[in-house]
């Protein structure tokens, strides 16, 4: 072979070598950036090019993200990195389960809104999977609180038919086949949650089968009332609001979209408590997400006179006066910014969001 062709084939093999190295990022940050420059639908693409980056480390990060979002009211930002972790464990053979999981936190939270739009998620991006069969149960929950008792029945029966907890999915569809007085059906669902080990549904298919044989003596209670709410008056006893119970309020609204009933909720609870640290944060936490960033500063330079040492406070006013500073273009700003940031690293070295931002500060 002569030296012109060898040259040739190495120059292919050199420029191939920067293609297929342009495909894959060299760090976990990197691999992000793109990622989060392209649709949700190419996410796993770009982790299955890069996934040698995805190791431990990663995934404890992914954790750390979610729950800072959560506990920051940083919604949206704890559902990306929730579908970044789901995303990044199905290219490497892992349990997806962060949507899910959070899917069920705010269900718990009584915020039904958000809880649909994960599940939905799931269901669309990651079907035929163990997280999908749990986001559908899910679904029929949602759907039996709205009332849609159609597609609640057929969400369990879909479910039970698959084999996916056939206890409680058989004795779901019973209870709701009786409820829509389908009788029939019903009892047949519930003696398959019988025959699955469900003892509730035995209980009450034995009572019916007695009624259908003539004892009138017994009888079966309907679906619960969801919403707590006694069914023969109508009424629900208020519950005593206190400081507490406020910033719970407050934090629902939030994840619903609705900041202005937050804040009224938050400056109610700090009228009340103003030295609770829930409180404060939360507060503070809300009038820099409203882009109300003089207002939030105001506030802020006041609960740190009272609060010095609290670090996610220098934190929240770190980002406020990075956002002003993006705003009108004053450097002092973004010094103090930066003297914020370092000062809550001082207090909490180990906080490592609060680094990064401080990092990305540093680059402007």
């Amino acid at each position: 072979m002569s030296l012109k062709r060898v040259l040739h084939y190495a120059m292919i093999g050199f420029v191939l070598g920067i293609a297929t190295q342009a495909q894959a990022a060299t760090s976990q940050v990197e691999m992000l950036r793109e990622m989060f420059r392209k649709p949700a639908s190419e996410w796993k693409q770009v982790m299955q090019e890069s996934r040698a980056l995805l190791d431990a480390n990663f995934f404890e990060n992914v954790e750390k993200r979610v729950r800072w979002g959560i506990e920051n009211n940083h919604v949206d930002d704890a559902f990306r990195f929730a579908m970044v972790g789901d995303f990044g464990s199905e290219v490497k053979g892992r349990p997806a389960n962060y949507r899910i999981d959070l899917a069920e936190l705010f269900l718990k939270a009584e915020n039904r809104t958000m809880t649909g739009q994960i599940v939905d998620n799931i269901l669309l991006t990651s079907p035929g999977t163990p997280a999908a069969r749990r986001a559908m149960y899910l679904r029929g929950e949602l759907y039996e609180m709205d009332k849609q008792l159609y597609q609640a029945h057929q969400a369990f029966r879909e479910l039970a038919e698959s084999g996916y907890k056939p206890a409680d999915t058989w004795y779901k569809a019973g209870q709701i086949s009786l409820f829509i007085q389908e009788e029939k059906r019903g009892l047949e669902e519930l003696k398959r949650a019988k025959e699955a080990g469900n003892l509730e549904a035995g209980v009450l298919y034995e009572k019916l089968v007695r009624q259908l044989q003539g004892d009138w003596t017994t009888s079966f209670e309907p679906l619960p009332n969801r919403e707590g709410i006694d069914t023969r008056t109508g009424v629900q006893t208020p519950a005593v609001k206190d400081a507490a119970s406020l910033v719970a309020e407050a934090k629902k609204y939030t994840e619903d979209g609705d900041l202005d009933s937050a804040l009224s909720r938050y400056r109610e609870a700090y009228s009340m408590n103003p030295a609770d640290p829930d409180v404060v944060r939360g507060y503070g936490a809300l009038l820099y997400r409203r882009a109300t960033l003089e207002e939030a500063q105001k506030f802020l330079d006041q609960a740190l006179q009272a609060n010095p040492t609290d670090a996610e406070l220098y934190r929240i006013r770190a980002n406020t006066l990075e956002r002003l500073y993006d705003r009108k273009k004053d450097r002092n700003l973004l010094k103090q910014a930066l003297e914020d940031y370092k000062k809550g690293l001082e207090l909490s070295p180990t906080h490592s969001f609060m680094l990064m931002e401080y990092e990305r500060a540093k680059a402007k």
